[in-house]
């Protein structure tokens, strides 16, 4: 994976693993760097993805939603009581997902710690006013994309990209 680092000491992945007091292993398809206390540190938390990975990633998401569907996770109260506070419906949610640009990102991709599955991605868009976090995966080969959280998110967000696409305006 390449990308930045995002306290800004090294501006490539392969620059962040020239540093001397560390080494890289893969561990279930993440990358994983070890410093000297070898403590395992997954490498996705520090790097921000690319634009061409984001971009690739909504690419195959919104492609793979539009075939196989997709699963939310309604269990989650925030999740549901976002959509009554919005008065939003179920398709309305599911417009707002198709809609996620490269400029929505946030961060990601993460190990998905809780359940094994692939990498979590983050969002956010504005919907009514209010900000929503947005965290969708693309769940088991041959199944649905799953989305994690939709919900009004508890603190600000940060748009590593968002600065771009204003200035490209």
């Amino acid at each position: 994976m390449s990308g930045r680092l995002f306290n800004g000491w090294a501006r490539t992945f392969n620059d962040f693993l020239s540093h001397k007091k560390s080494f890289l292993s893969t561990i279930n398809n993440f990358k994983v760097v070890y410093f000297n206390s070898f403590l395992p540190l997954p490498c996705n938390q520090l790097i921000m993805a690319t634009l061409h990975e984001i971009q690739l990633f909504l690419s195959e998401f919104h492609t793979k939603m539009g075939i196989w569907g997709i699963v939310i996770r309604d269990d989650r109260g925030k999740n549901r009581q976002t959509l009554l506070d919005l008065e939003m419906t179920t398709t309305g949610r599911n417009t707002v997902l198709k809609s996620l640009a490269w400029h929505d990102y946030s961060q990601g991709p993460m190990p998905d710690t809780l359940n094994g599955g692939p990498a979590m991605w983050v969002f956010g868009k504005m919907v009514r006013g209010k900000e929503i976090y947005i965290k969708i995966t693309m769940g088991i080969k041959g199944a649905q994309v799953i989305c994690i959280s939709f919900h009004i998110s508890d603190y600000p967000m940060n748009y590593p990209y968002k600065q771009q696409k204003e200035a490209d305006a």
